[in-house]
């Protein structure tokens, strides 16, 4: 049923036309806050992410940059304390070449981010920017509910 809504909201085709692919925030249905992070490189993840979201899930897929994907430096660092300086905190992740799932971190402050950077090996790209709203313009940002499992898309506090 996910890959069905995915494919009826035209993600694939968004991902053809966007060469930088897109990042994927599934806000877990009933999940306390709990949320799970993705990034799409071309439309053959599409499956796979299907495969992996919960049923009555809200997924938004970021295909405007606003979650930048740059090698990790000095001005990746300084424009993640910025955020934090203005939100609180900041989303930062290591893209895995293995899974399209990443493991999120949210910065609070310098010391959370030297900790975060110094784990990365050398030369590591990051995912990172503000906490991103659940927009829905269709071209920039595609947000969809999925069904719960009897097929019926009904509401949740995500």
């Amino acid at each position: 049923m996910a890959l069905t809504e995915i494919q009826n909201r035209f993600v694939p085709r968004l991902l053809v036309d966007n060469a930088s692919g897109a990042v994927v925030l599934e806000r877990i249905a009933r999940g306390a806050g709990g949320t799970r992070w993705y990034l799409l490189r071309d439309p053959g993840d599409v499956g796979s992410l299907a495969d992996n979201l919960s049923p009555g899930s809200r997924v938004s897929f970021y295909f405007d940059g606003r979650l930048a994907l740059q090698e990790y430096d000095n001005t990746v660092a300084s424009e993640i304390l910025e955020i934090v300086k203005v939100d609180g905190e900041a989303v930062i992740a290591t893209p895995r070449t293995e899974n399209i799932e990443m493991e999120v971190e949210f910065i609070a402050c310098d010391n959370e981010l030297r900790d975060f950077a110094a784990a990365l090996p050398p030369g590591a790209s990051v995912v990172y920017g503000r906490f991103p709203a659940d927009d829905d313009d269709g071209v920039r940002a595609v947000t969809l509910d999925l069904p719960d499992r009897d097929g019926i898309v009904r509401p949740h506090p995500h």
